[in-house]
């Protein structure tokens, strides 16, 4: 399955949005990772990059299986 990336968005580290963790509605891939600063006086970093994708069709190329270069 693919997917297309519909946002990305940076927010503080206890800010993340309810949007991230619902549960109704269209399906949606949601990543949440760490994002700088890095800020060693509190542990850690500071904020957190929140991307949200939604699956889109494809269609194999010819039989369907991946093509290696050679």
């Amino acid at each position: 399955m693919h997917h297309r990336v519909v946002s990305r968005v940076t927010v503080p580290e206890d800010d993340l949005p309810p949007s991230a963790f619902r549960r109704s509605g269209a399906p949606v891939l949601t990543l949440i990772t760490c994002a700088p600063p890095y800020d060693p006086e509190r542990g850690g970093y500071v904020s957190d990059l929140v991307v949200t994708a939604e699956p889109v069709e494809s269609r194999p190329a010819g039989n369907g299986r991946a093509k290696w270069p050679t």
